[in-house]
């Protein structure tokens, strides 16, 4: 576990980020990936492409894997090496992550702190960095995704410069609901459900003790969430965390996601707040992975105390 925090360096304009696949392939979808590429030069941004961003593993299809472990962790290691490189945003995110864990050098990324960006799967990497090395990373962009929205982008910027972000507002007013009231203080860690459990008990687990825990969805059922929540109490999750802030669940079926996770919860005070800005298929703020945040579920507010970088 990580002694200090770590915040990489802002970005300023003509920095350049690197663009690496440690999960899905952006072989994928290259018209999307252009896109996004094209987003990052308006903005203002130059970038470099690792060497595998395109590759692919023959037997399967083109987002299984963007190559081998030994491709996936060299590019990796490629971009927090190299010292032209600013900032790192990965190209998609994917299945196959999990598989670099033990493989990362840890020492390479605290010694080399940079902006570290990507959603969903990639939350199988930025969880565990935060926690084994101390660096804020980032839930937000990936280069396929999430820069459809000019307020994304306004958001990603305000987010990678040096000032307290401050507080965190509904895209559309009226949205946030209170799943069980309170009000939490701590870091910010989480993102995926599936992402989560699957790091749960393991030496990459999240650092959840007195944090507040991110959590999004994609396809789950009442019944998934259910049972994704009862292996968080079984993995002592619940006695750790001090709040919750339950984002985007896109295309959940169901009862009631409340009454789901109220049942889930139900032995446990910590607030637990719903809203819509961060997560697959919608628009998405950039959170910050490691920084201090405050979450009023009675209130139906959200801030983040600190600034995310230096």
């Amino acid at each position: 576990m990580f002694q200090k925090i770590i915040k990489p360096k802002h970005l300023e304009k003509k920095d350049t980020i690197g663009i690496i696949s440690p999960s899905g392939s952006a072989a994928y979808n290259k018209k999307m990936f252009n896109a996004g590429l094209k987003v990052i030069e308006k903005l203002g941004f130059n970038y470099k492409l690792s060497k595998n961003v395109f590759a692919e593993l023959d037997e399967h299809k083109k987002n299984y894997s963007a190559g081998t472990v030994e491709q996936r962790v060299e590019d990796l290691h490629w971009a927090f090496e190299d010292k032209e490189i600013d900032a790192v945003i990965c190209s998609t995110g994917g299945d196959t992550a999990v598989q670099l864990l033990k493989y990362i050098d840890y020492r390479l990324i605290k010694k080399n702190p940079k902006i570290f960006s990507g959603m969903s799967d990639i939350g199988t990497l930025f969880n565990p960095i935060f926690a084994k090395t101390g660096l804020v990373c980032f839930h937000g962009p990936i280069v396929m995704y999430m820069w459809e929205f000019a307020e994304e982008q306004e958001h990603f910027l305000n987010a990678i410069t040096p000032k307290p972000i401050g507080s965190i507002k509904p895209f559309k007013p009226n949205t946030w609901h209170t799943i069980k009231p309170g009000v939490a203080k701590g870091r910010l860690v989480g993102g995926h459900f599936g992402v989560i459990e699957q790091l749960l008990g393991t030496e990459f687990e999240p650092a959840l003790k007195n944090n507040i825990l991110l959590l999004e969805s994609i396809g789950m059922k009442d019944y998934d969430i259910e049972r994704t929540l009862t292996n968080y109490e079984n993995h002592g999750v619940f006695d750790k965390i001090s709040g919750m802030v339950i984002g985007h669940l896109d295309g959940y079926k169901g009862i009631d996601y409340k009454k789901v996770i109220q049942r889930s919860t139900k032995d446990y005070d910590f607030p637990i707040l719903k809203i819509n800005e961060f997560g697959h298929n919608c628009k998405n703020l950039t959170l910050p992975i490691g920084v201090r945040a405050t979450v009023d579920a009675t209130n139906k507010t959200f801030s983040i105390n600190e600034s995310a970088v230096v």
